[in-house]
């Protein structure tokens, strides 16, 4: 155990009650764990779990002990690195305490995967009726598969993670997380895992530290960005185009478009029809279907990004939307016999799309090109038809979410449709959970 001086250093005053400091193990020669408090009684809780020979950090808010020092206490041989990046002063309206175990499902029982935990905050480990928000540390420990948990107030669960793990492994991750009206967290699990949650502080009713459900300021992985194109000049993601923006070519997200494994060897076949005949729709309220002609070939999901960007809808929503109507199973076969494909493009309402040899049956990419071209025609304010007795005048250009709601239903989006919003099996879901990427989904 290392006491570590940490008021009169680095700019911290005397009298300090609490500093948020960012532990690092580097080269550890054993898997194990930190665990830093206020050098009092050593408390059951890891700040954080390494294994060998790895480096691996995570911040904390950690209590001082009267002298204005921590303790770090290590269970493997390691070095560690301590960071400060701010501390509370005494009269603070934040209270510190020593960590204190609120959940250790290795003794109440494993939750799998989906699985949302309610967890009483106020009313235990001396945090008070009132309290808005508590600073607690959370652990994913024997994770079944890759995943994350989302840790939030018991609201709509957000997009976002708080705490991403790997199968086999035990990783920690601390944050401030907002209470509800009765003062608990969910904390939802993607994969099966034990969870371990320790407190390390709360903030009372009128505190000047706002509390708020996650809410993501930045994923790379959703927005167009520069110097991470795959060298054709396109972007590292497509993303959404608005209403009226000028959408690719065919050709030109052909060479965008980034490799990608393939995880549907079963859709070889139809993955390697190309077609190259425009489409003749006989729409008359929108031109753009004559752009579809499923002129490209590639694995599952390079294709899916070859429409995405061809119809300006992120490519994500795309995946997700996919996930939902075929697993990405372009031999799916729906409706009674009739819908087909990836995107499930449905024979009795859009006729035009088996019209020539190379149709949405026969072609993956011919599949999910007239799918995004009647996702944009929605998207673009075209459907006017909806305003009638379908949704009363509430129809409107620009909402990515009611144009997939239409796709699905022939109607204008519900706000509780099931398709987009049901916990389990929804876009909205698999498009949270990016059920693409699990190993249960990978491998069919």
């Amino acid at each position: 155990t290392i006491e570590l001086q940490v008021t009169g250093t680095a700019g911290v005053p005397n009298g300090a009650t609490a500093a948020a400091i960012n532990l690092t193990a580097t080269n550890p020669q054993a898997a194990g764990h930190l665990t830093a408090y206020n050098c009092g009684t050593r408390p059951t809780a890891s700040t954080l779990n390494y294994a060998a020979g790895t480096t691996i950090a995570n911040a904390s808010i950690i209590p001082l002990s009267s002298s204005g020092k921590i303790c770090i206490h290590t269970l493997a041989t390691t070095d560690i690195v301590a960071d400060i990046t701010g501390w509370f002063p005494a009269g603070s309206d934040f209270s510190p305490r020593t960590p204190a175990r609120l959940l250790d499902t290795r003794t109440t029982g494993t939750p799998t995967a989906g699985r949302t935990i309610e967890l009483q905050v106020t009313g235990t480990a001396g945090v008070p009726n009132g309290a808005t928000a508590a600073a607690i540390n959370l652990t994913a420990t024997n994770p079944q598969a890759a995943g994350h948990l989302t840790a939030y107030n018991c609201g709509t669960r957000p997009t976002a993670s708080t705490l991403n793990y790997a199968a086999g492994t035990t990783i920690a991750n601390a944050s401030i997380i907002p209470l509800s009206s009765s003062g608990k967290i969910c904390i939802h699990t993607l994969a099966t895992t034990d969870i371990v949650a320790d407190i390390t502080g709360w903030f009372p009713a009128g505190s000047d530290f706002s509390p708020r459900t996650p809410a993501r300021l930045l994923d790379t992985r959703t927005t167009t960005t520069s110097g991470g194109s795959n060298g054709s000049g396109g972007s590292s993601h497509f993303s959404t185009l608005p209403v009226g923006a000028a959408l690719p070519s065919g050709a030109e997200c052909a060479a965008r478009v980034r490799p990608a494994a393939e995880s549907r060897p079963a859709n070889a076949g139809a993955n390697s029809v190309r077609g190259s005949r425009a489409n003749a729709n006989n729409r008359t309220d929108w031109g753009g279907f004559d752009r579809v002609d499923g002129d490209f070939a590639g694995t599952t999901d390079e294709i899916i990004q070859w429409a995405a960007c061809k119809w300006g809808i992120d490519e994500d929503i795309a995946r997700a939307q996919v996930v939902k109507e075929s697993y990405w199973y372009q031999s799916a076969n729906g409706d009674n016999g009739e819908s087909w494909g990836l995107g499930q493009v449905r024979d009795t309402a859009h006729q035009s799309a088996f019209q020539y040899e190379v149709n949405a049956r026969t072609s993956s990419a011919y599949n999910l090109d007239y799918t995004y071209a009647s996702w944009r025609a929605c998207y673009e304010g075209a459907y006017g038809w909806l305003n009638g007795a379908e949704r009363n005048g509430t129809y409107a250009a620009g909402y990515v979410w009611g144009c997939l709601g239409v796709w699905f239903s022939g109607r204008w989006y519900v706000n509780n449709d099931a398709y987009l919003n049901q916990p389990g099996d929804s876009v909205r879901w698999h498009l949270e959970n990016r059920t693409w990427e699990t190993p249960q989904f990978v491998n069919g």
